[in-house]
């Protein structure tokens, strides 16, 4: 239910507070897909006896197509084009690699599936996912932005991404969902039924 309540949030915020682009698309069409994901995987925990949940390889399948389709499409918009076939490196102002379609592909999609994976990794311990998640979504608030505005990008020498800044609102509701579950998911973490009533 928490999952299912951030996001809510987050596509609340973003249909209400983000202009409508290319990258805002494919972020909410990330969220549903994975979402939808997870949501299966739950549901077959509950209804199998073994509590085994979904595959591995269907997780993974999934996963691997949303990347592949996303890096497509980001590669044959020519507005976002550069996003796949320029490598860049933290610390260097300028591409390692330019023309490199195939490379950004496969860095792409090993990048969107890991990072999918990841909360996996991290999950187990109260609080521990979401806690991280809600740093990172900080962080990314700041580099979206920065990104998006092409003046900060310019002077601080950041690869500028046209549209990025209207992820700063994704982001953002990130961080506030993600806060405002941590509340409860801290431990001991608790259930929605398990939380006093104030007038008690």
């Amino acid at each position: 239910m928490g999952g299912i309540l951030i996001v809510m949030t987050l596509n609340l915020s973003t249909l209400l507070w983000a202009e409508w682009n290319t990258l805002v698309q494919l972020t909410l069409l990330s969220v549903v897909v994975l979402t939808g994901l997870g949501f299966y995987d739950d549901y077959a925990k509950i209804i199998e006896e073994s509590g085994g949940g979904a595959k591995s390889q269907v997780k993974l399948w999934v996963q691997g197509a949303l990347a592949l389709f996303i890096g497509l499409y980001l590669w044959r918009m020519h507005s976002t084009s550069k996003l796949i076939t320029e490598i860049m490196v933290p610390f260097y102002k300028y591409p390692v690699v330019t023309g490199a379609g195939f490379l950004g592909l496969t860095l792409t999609i090993l990048t969107i599936v890991g990072s999918s994976n990841a909360v996996n990794l991290t999950d187990g311990l109260d609080g521990l996912a979401i806690g991280c998640t809600v740093i990172v979504s900080f962080v990314f608030v700041v580099l979206t932005y920065l990104a998006g505005n092409g003046k900060m990008a310019a002077y601080l020498q950041i690869p500028p991404v046209p549209g990025a800044g209207e992820l700063t609102v994704f982001c953002a509701a990130m961080v506030g969902a993600g806060l405002g579950f941590l509340w409860f998911n801290c431990h001991p973490a608790q259930c929605s039924w398990e939380i006093p009533a104030p007038w008690h």
